[in-house]
Order: C-alpha cells, then structure tokens, then sequence
C-alpha cells in the first residue's frame, strides 16, 4: 500500500475520489488510512455543503455508507443550517446504522442541531423526504396503543402537510410529487390501503402530468386488482406524464399497458380485428424496446412469449423485431456440450 500524505486531504472531493480508486482496488489498508486521516484534518477539510453532499453521493452509490457519515458529520457540525447535509446523515445513516443512534442527528444533542430543529422554510425536498423516512421507521419500533407511538404518527402527519404546502414554493415543481408519495407510503406503513392510493389519485388530478411515479405505481396497483380499464389510464398517464429525466421504468409501464388492452381486447369475444390488435402489438413492442434499454432480459424474454401468442391466435404479425434476441439464445443454446 502506497502511503498517502496530508496534502491529499485538502478537499472533500479529491479526499472521497482517493477513497474511492482504493474501493474499486479492494485496498481496504488504504480505505482505513483515509479515513483516520480524515478525522485528523477534519477542521481544515475544504468544502462547500453542497460540495460535501456531492462528494457523500458518489460514496453512497458505492455503498460506502461509513465513510459517507464520516465526512457528513464534519459538514453537520460546520453547516448546522444547511438540511441537505443534515438529511443526507439522516438517510445514509439508516444503511448502516440503528435507529437510536440516529436521533441525536434528527432531535439534536450537545454536538448537532438537530433537523428537526432547523426552521421549516429552509428544509429542502430532501429534508422533508429523508426525514418520513425516518421516522415512519421510528414508527414501525413503537408499540401501536403507547403514546410515543402517537406522538410520532402527530408529527409524521404534521410534516406531511408541510412538505405538501412548502413543495408548492420549490423551483423544481415535479418535487410536489414527491410528497404524495411519501404520504402513500407512511398510510402504507400504517395499514391504510385505501386512503395511501387515495393520495395518488389527489396528486394526478392536481399535478396533471407531473406525476409519473404516482401514476405507474396507481396503474401497477390496479393492474394487480386486474382492473385493467383503470390500469390503461394511469399507465397512458404514467408515460405522457414522463419528463427529460425518466423518474420510472417506462418499459414496465409500456408492459402492463400492453397485457391491460390485450386483457380488454379478450373479454369483448370475437375475432380481433387488425385495427383492434394494432395498438396492444404497438405497445408491446414500446415495452420491448425500453425493456432491452433497461437490460431487463427476463421480462424480455416473458413479452416475447405472449407476443408470439398473440400472433398465432390472431393470425396477425406484431412487426416487432425479435430476431437480436433469438440469435443470442441461438448461440447459447450450440454452446451447450
């Protein structure tokens, strides 16, 4: 192992980009040495908040959560405003972490304010975010009939009705989504089925195509009722609803649109027509497309499959290209011994 010297530990983001090329060598000496470093030099360590956040992002995605939380209670402690650092500690910390261990960033001790004690109006998407998540977890520890239990549930409402009304403000509007989501998810916590996918259907109606994730998981949702009528709307919606930067799989939301209008199409009897048949084929081959993007071979695999049926009951070709995947299969199945 190279010895590493402290001018490598002026800055956050060349700090967490030496961690991370000793990560992807598996030099674990050298993942040790960083991080003992870094509590040495922790109050001269250069960064911005969002700097710190960015660089902790890349550790999280790595899974090296430990380290993340090393470096975010440096920028806890030196930005005790800033809720995005606050929250990231908060949400990397659950990775790793019990939940008891984790209050003292939430409610604040002699060391951290606390999030929860930073005003409102400076909380960001992720603040409000990372913060359900905790404490619906916090919730889940707690008997249903004692009073902590109650108490938490009071404030998990309470916030819920804040992140609603503040994400009206936010610059990026597509954020109000992420309220309603986290609102289904805690009334899913909770036992409350109906009233969690309630929360969806307010928020399509209000965010008219600005709710992708509400709309996929409402059409998933009634895809497995098999209501398909409602599932082809909220799948439609779902893909119309999608922006520059997918926030959904439209591939699976393509799929279950497809089976949805094959499932229609099939309760009417009859022979299907080719203009009746044209556009459950369109669909799947949408699917299809999206799904090899996404590396989704067994769903593949599956679409392929009920397309090929489709074809030989209705007598019609689907026009969808199979013949890459077929070759592959081909190849894999000669080099069988």
């Amino acid at each position: 192992m190279q010895q590493i010297s402290y001018a490598h530990f002026s800055h956050v983001g060349h700090t967490v980009s030496i961690y991370l090329d000793a990560h992807h060598k598996g030099d674990s000496l050298a993942m040790d040495q960083i991080e003992r470093r870094v509590m040495d030099v922790a109050a001269t360590l250069a960064g911005t908040a969002n700097e710190f956040h960015n660089a902790c992002v890349e550790l999280a995605q790595e899974n090296c959560y430990d380290f993340a939380i090393t470096l975010l209670e440096i920028a806890v402690q030196r930005y005790p405003k800033n809720t995005d650092v606050c929250a990231d500690v908060i949400q990397y910390g659950m990775k790793t972490h019990s939940l008891d261990d984790l209050k003292k960033y939430y409610d604040g001790d002699e060391t951290f304010t606390g999030l929860k004690n930073i005003p409102k109006r400076l909380w960001t998407w992720r603040a409000f975010s990372f913060s359900l998540d905790y404490l619906v977890e916090c919730l889940k520890e707690e008997d249903e009939l004692s009073d902590h239990y109650k108490t938490i549930q009071t404030e998990i409402e309470s916030l819920i009705v804040e992140y609603k009304k503040s994400a009206e403000s936010f610059s990026d509007q597509s954020e109000q989504e992420r309220a309603y989501m986290a609102a289904c998810e805690y009334k899913q916590a909770i036992g409350k089925s109906e009233e969690a996918y309630k929360e969806l259907r307010e928020a399509v109606e209000k965010l008219p195509n600005r709710c992708p994730q509400c709309a996929l998981t409402l059409a998933d949702y009634y895809f497995e009722q098999a209501q398909f009528e409602s599932t082809v709307k909220y799948a439609q919606l779902a893909i119309d609803s999608v922006g520059t930067q997918e926030a959904i799989s439209v591939g699976y939301a393509y799929y279950i649109l497809a089976i949805s209008l094959q499932r229609i199409e099939n309760s009417k009897g009859g022979t299907t027509t080719t203009e009746r048949a044209k556009p459950i084929f369109k669909a799947y081959h949408k699917a299809y497309e999206y799904l090899r993007i996404d590396g989704r071979t067994s769903l593949c695999k599956t679409l392929q499959k009920r397309v090929r049926a489709m074809e030989i009951d209705t007598d019609f070709s689907s026009g969808i290209d199979f013949k890459d995947d077929e070759k592959k299969r081909s190849r894999c199945a000669c080099c069988i011994d």
